[in-house]
Parts: C-alpha cells; structure tokens; sequence
C-alpha cells in the first residue's frame, strides 16, 4: 500500500504543495511544515546530491536562484522526504521483461561532466514529451535522450500520481540518484538548435544515456562507520553546512567549503546507502 506522505514528498519534489484537507483532499493553503512550502525544493535537494560546490555556484551564482537552508537546518525531515521517494521507486519497480521507454531532458552543460564519470548522482526529471524549452532556462545547456529499462528505480508520475498530479502536461519520469549510466555524443537536429539557453545559446551537444543499474553501495566500501552512525554526524554537522549555504547565498565565493563538502559527502553516502539497501535487499 502506498502511504499518502510518500505521494505527497514526490509532490513536493515536482513543486505542488497543495495541502490535504481532513478528508483528504488537495487544497490550496500553507503546510504546517515549512519544508513543504517551497515549491522549488527539488533545486536544494538536488544541490545537495552533488559532489564539490559545482551545482551550487551553477544555480545560486549564474542562475541567481537561491537554495533553501531549512532543508538543512530541518535535516532529519528532508531525509524523510528522500526517503518516502526512494520508497515510491521501490514500491513502483517495473518487473515486465523488456519493458522500455524514452525520456528526454533539457540539461545544465556542467552537469556533463558528471555524467562522463559514468552516475547520475542526482534525482533526474525527464519527460515522455520532445524538449521542453521552458527548462532551457540555464546558464549552457545540453539535451539528453535516454533510454529506461525495467531494472532501474524512476517514477512516471503519471502513474503514480494519477488525478492528483498538477502539472500533468510536463509528462514528468523522475530517475533517482546513484545510478551508473552509458553516455554517448549523437548529432543535435536542426529543430534542436532553436532551443535557446538563458543567454540566448543553441545547445553545447546532444547525448543519449543509457543507464545500467543502481549502484549496490554495500560492495562500495565506502563507509567504515554504520549508518547510525553516519546519521548522527550529518545532524550535528548541520551548522557547517548552513553557514556554507548562507554565505553562498550572499554571492560570497571566497570560502574554500572544504567542510560543507564533507559534510554533503556524507550526507550522499547515507541516502545512497539507504535506496541501495531499500532496492537491493528491501531494507526500509
């Protein structure tokens, strides 16, 4: 049985934060928990699932966006929300033999680098539909096909969400983190070059993906500390990580950060710990 809050943290995610009423309905007021406020809480959760500061100076310097501290300064309750969304992908786990679909996502040129390395380390939002030119607002831009299978966690919100999904226009397949993906170069079309950046730009490149599987971090070695453990120094870190954010969102850039990557270096492994033990060996 899928829980109303795991339907309403993958809402949260894809920016509806109509609250229930007591009967259960979708109405429009103000949630009683601050995090469910921001309708664009997925630009802080997935800042925070980036390594280095890369995403960060991407969405708060060149896109003058600013990132949420509350889902710092409120840790615990976003990990609830990363967790209620790993729980959908799990629940929602596509066992058809050979079941495919095709999704395509207008991207940031610097998230190319990381998917070079071979992982999505991010949520990614896609869509059943052609490139929509209202992502393309980024500073440099590159368009990604790719190609699901059935053995990887994503949530076709469609699906999931059925009559409660608001912006069912957008068609929106959302993939989780921490998956190990093929990249390849292809040919950008000549429709595809009207797609402008922020800066009025044609993509850098297009590229299709194929992603491989969840990457099983027990065989990682990563962590000599248990998860408990881990858990605890995210949440005492939590300081470290606020002031770094503060400050980013001031426009200061001078900080090394040194201690807020380690501090989200941490925070990572935990989450994927947590989808890798909730996919592999239905640990909740």
């Amino acid at each position: 049985m899928i829980k109303k809050e795991a339907i309403d943290a993958l809402r949260l995610y894809e920016g509806d934060i109509r609250i229930r009423n007591k009967k259960g309905k979708l109405v429009y007021g103000q949630s009683k928990n601050i995090l469910y406020r921001d309708e664009n809480a997925y630009r802080t959760l997935n800042a925070l699932l980036f390594p280095e500061i890369h995403s960060e100076y991407s969405r708060i310097h060149l896109e003058k966006h600013q990132l949420n501290i509350e889902f710092v300064k409120n840790i615990e309750g976003t990990i609830e929300i990363f967790y209620h969304i790993f729980s959908l992908m799990c629940k929602m786990r596509n066992n058809e033999e050979n079941s495919t679909i095709l999704v395509r996502r207008v991207d940031r040129k610097s998230a190319l680098q990381e998917y070079k390395k071979g992982i999505m380390c991010s949520f990614v939002s896609t869509s059943k539909k052609s490139y929509d030119t209202e992502f393309a607002e980024k500073d440099g831009i590159v368009l990604l096909e790719i190609q699901l299978n059935n053995h990887i966690p994503y949530l076709d919100l469609e699906k999931v969400l059925g009559d409660e999904y608001k912006n069912y226009w957008e068609r929106e397949v959302l993939l989780s983190p921490f998956l190990s993906i093929d990249i390849e170069k292809i040919e950008l079309e000549y429709e595809e070059r009207k797609i402008k950046d922020m800066n009025g730009k044609i993509p850098v490149g297009k590229y299709r993906i194929v992603p491989k599987e969840l990457v099983d971090f027990s065989k990682s070695n990563i962590l000599k500390d248990s998860k408990e453990e881990i858990r605890e120094k995210i949440i005492q870190g939590k300081d470290i990580a606020i002031q770094a954010i503060e400050t980013m969102n001031k426009g200061e850039w001078d900080d090394d950060f040194i201690s807020y990557k380690e501090w989200k270096k941490n925070f990572q492994n935990y989450l994927h710990q947590m989808l890798s033990d909730m996919w592999y060996r239905r640990e909740e």
